[in-house]
């Protein structure tokens, strides 16, 4: 029973690591839209982690949501993230976005 919870453990490391590592991927070549999916679903296995929720809020600006980006982005600081982009910066923090998605 204990091996079976390790294995379970380590699979959702690794299926989060495959979708970052893909978003990042798919984000080289600028095609934005899978790697927010990507990285959305990387976070389904781990959602307090605020370099996947900077992640997230860079390709909802990327792809002109800036108001789902500055709810990631709010989201990240509360979880201890502080190095965001100047244009991220500026535009959330001038603006309200309630955290309630």
């Amino acid at each position: 029973m204990i091996l079976v919870n390790i294995m379970n453990s380590q699979d959702s490391v690794y299926q989060k690591l495959g979708y970052v590592n893909r978003g990042g991927t798919n984000y080289d070549v600028k095609d934005y839209k899978f790697p927010l999916y990507d990285y959305k679903k990387a976070l389904e296995y781990e959602d307090s982690n605020e370099i996947i929720m900077n992640m997230v809020s860079h390709m909802y600006f990327a792809t002109g949501d800036k108001d789902s980006g500055c709810y990631y982005y709010k989201k990240s600081l509360q979880f201890g993230k502080t190095d965001f982009s100047s244009e991220i910066t500026q535009y959330c923090d001038s603006t309200t976005t309630i955290l309630s998605k």
